[in-house]
């Protein structure tokens, strides 16, 4: 997969995931990171905090593209990267099913 791909997929991913715990949180579902949870009462802190964790994503999906010409198991991070961003999301969309 090129590397615009695995962003695309993070930047997405990282969407979906702040949608769904917004609306989770909105639906009465408890937060389980406390973290994100004392953000909740806000939404510009919530939806800022997300796009900035988004662009650290980003930025280490960038660096570790560039390192993986001179380190070749690193190859294999944006990958493994993004399928676990995936997992709160398909994990919030369960929880919201559910509801």
């Amino acid at each position: 997969m090129r590397p615009l791909w695995y962003v695309i997929a993070f930047v997405v991913l990282s969407a979906l995931d702040a949608i769904t715990t917004w609306v989770g949180a909105d639906r009465g579902l408890a937060e389980a990171n406390p973290l994100i949870a004392a953000r909740l009462s806000l939404p510009a802190l919530f939806f800022g905090g997300y796009a900035v964790f988004t662009l650290l994503g980003v930025l280490l999906l960038v660096v570790v593209f560039r390192l993986s010409r001179f380190i070749s198991p690193l190859r294999y991070f944006p990958p493994i990267f993004v399928l676990l961003k995936a997992l709160p999301v398909f994990s919030n969309i369960i929880l919201l099913l559910g509801t």
